[in-house]
């Protein structure tokens, strides 16, 4: 089963996943954390938005993983690490927080990361 919460930035919808997930024993996925992962690592690659080539070589050596863990106020977290380094904290900076929306419409990030959560919900 697969259930998806949508909504604008800052409305409790991690909040609110979490929580079901953890009482109903689904998967948890940030798909949002995704999006701001795949930001983060264009930044530093200087990938542009319009460079899909690049943007494809890169998809094709990128891998992006969760892993929970208890904060230290011992609620359930999920930590992202994108190509084996944990960059939870660095992908909720302004500057990703600033530039995540037009890498995150662009279609050709959409599919592959689309394809990447079908792939990590039926693996679970």
């Amino acid at each position: 089963m697969i259930v998806a919460i949508d909504g604008p930035a800052g409305t409790g919808k991690g909040t609110v996943s979490k929580l079901i997930s953890e009482r109903l024993g689904f998967t948890y996925i940030d798909t949002g954390a995704m999006y701001r992962a795949i930001t983060l690592k264009m930044l530093r690659n200087n990938i542009k938005l319009d460079e899909a080539d690049k943007i494809e070589e890169m998809f094709n050596n990128t891998n992006i993983s969760f892993e929970s863990a208890k904060d230290e106020k011992g609620n359930l977290i999920q930590k992202v690490f994108l190509d084996g380094e944990d960059v939870t904290s660095e992908i909720r900076t302004p500057l990703i927080n600033e530039t995540v929306s037009p890498y995150s419409a662009l279609p050709l990030i959409r599919t592959r990361l689309v394809d990447l959560q079908r792939s990590i919900a039926t693996s679970r």
